[in-house]
């Protein structure tokens, strides 16, 4: 709830829990996002150990491919033009 608060303030509008959105053109293709805002989608992983969060994030702190690809359909299904991936550290 704290992490919420911060979210909220730093981006100043609200947001609420999304769920399942449906491709318009293609019913059966789905995506699933965490939050959502008026104009972009909240993506949040909390990763269970170090070896895990680098299924996320590569070594030169760049977002892995999969996961991106994940994020483009959350926001081309929900409309959306932006997107925030929270992402928990272990520092």
């Amino acid at each position: 709830i704290f992490g919420n608060r911060r979210i909220r303030k730093k981006q100043k509008q609200s947001y609420k829990k999304a769920g399942l959105f449906l491709s318009r053109e293609i019913p059966i293709m789905e995506a699933t996002s965490d939050f959502i805002t008026d104009d972009s989608i909240i993506k949040s992983k909390c990763p269970s150990s170090e070896k895990t969060f680098l299924n996320f994030i590569d070594i030169k702190e760049k977002i892995k491919d999969k996961l991106l690809y994940q994020i483009q359909l959350q926001m081309y299904f929900a409309e959306k033009k932006t997107s925030l991936l929270l992402i928990m550290t272990f520092k």
